[in-house]
């Protein structure tokens, strides 16, 4: 893996939207979870579309879903019976934004090729957002043009962490400040 900092630029204004729209859409997701008494911020999920949900260690089944092959707890909506079909219809609008997409539009590389379709398909980029800097994880195969975008730094993994783990901190901060 191979570690960046993004500091300025349109790289920056890339990576701070696409952390706000990642935001807002685990702040629906969680809404969705609470609404059918769901355990917030566990999903079953594939790439960017949410499947299903997280009940924790019930015994029976949610009425409206039916069990995952995810695991336990897991439960997709049971789109035969009239519940499991508007349950369906709240996840089908549920979808995280794409790291394939944000690693495209930083100008990885594709990684591989479709040669049946002629695809080509970029290797997610990991990004967090911390004091108004943004951090990138990528395969060292599949880095993100740096000699288009200038406020593409590669830093250490040892800052990555340190910047994760200070992240980490502010969050839980945060969370604890809000409860008092």
């Amino acid at each position: 893996m191979i570690y960046y900092k993004v500091t300025s630029g349109l790289a920056l204004e890339l990576c701070m939207d696409f952390c706000r729209r990642r935001r807002e859409a685990f702040a629906r997701i969680d809404e969705v979870c609470r609404k059918y008494g769901a355990t917030p911020g566990r999903t079953q999920s594939c790439g960017s579309k949410v499947e299903g949900l997280h009940f924790g260690a019930t015994l029976m089944t949610p009425k409206g879903w039916t069990k995952s092959r995810m695991g336990k707890g897991y439960f997709v909506p049971s789109r035969k019976t009239k519940p499991g079909q508007v349950i369906a219809a709240d996840i089908d609008a549920l979808s995280i934004p794409s790291t394939e997409k944000l690693a495209r539009d930083l100008g990885c590389k594709p990684f591989f090729m479709d040669f049946d379709e002629g695809q080509t398909y970029c290797a997610n980029i990991g990004v967090m957002e911390h004091d108004g800097v943004c951090y990138l994880e990528a395969h060292k195969w599949c880095p993100p043009d740096q000699t288009r975008f200038s406020g593409i730094v590669q830093i250490q993994a040892s800052e990555w962490h340190a910047a994760d783990e200070a992240r980490e901190a502010a969050r839980v901060k945060a969370a604890a400040e809000a409860t008092t």
